[in-house]
């Protein structure tokens, strides 16, 4: 995964990359799906293509 967001960042110049790792700590808080839907909104950039890409995704 992230071969390809780099990937993305050097061949792309218009692109937003919106990253969730569950297996880092920093990202405890929003496993809860609204929580993860307002992480998501608040970094979502108008005008760009956006991507997010969720790491270690857990049910």
């Amino acid at each position: 995964m992230q071969a390809y967001i780099e990937y993305l960042r050097n061949h792309f110049n218009n692109t937003n990359i919106i990253y969730v790792d569950y297996m880092d700590l920093a990202f405890e808080e929003i496993k809860e799906y609204h929580a993860l839907h307002n992480y998501v909104e608040e970094r979502h950039q108008a005008g760009k293509t956006n991507y997010v890409f969720v790491d270690e995704a857990r049910k």
